[in-house]
């Protein structure tokens, strides 16, 4: 989930949120400033979750944008890429099933 956040320090940012409905936990990445767009879950395995997140983000500060890859189930960064235009944060993720 793509979720507004306030972290006290910058004046706004976004957060994606991985949530384990059977654990109750939540995972999140935030970046302060960061506008991330709809993530696209990419699978890579055989287990739940297992894969890739694909979002753009926008930098708030700088105006600029980047292709970021996420562990979707650390929601660490594995790869951030800067784009050489800008893309707004409001770009919608999709879902395809396998094969799909």
């Amino acid at each position: 989930a793509v979720l507004w956040r306030a972290d006290g320090v910058a004046y706004g940012a976004m957060a994606i949120d991985r949530t384990d409905v059977c654990r109750g936990k939540v995972t999140t990445w935030m970046r302060p400033a960061s506008f991330p767009s709809e993530p696209t879950f990419l699978a890579s395995g055989e287990e739940e979750g297992q894969g890739a997140l694909l979002v753009t983000v926008l930098n708030g500060t700088s105006g600029r944008s980047s292709f970021l890859t996420l562990d979707a189930t650390t929601m660490q960064p594995t790869l951030e890429v800067p784009l050489p235009v800008r893309i707004p944060f409001t770009t919608h993720g999709q879902w395809y099933p396998p094969g799909g």
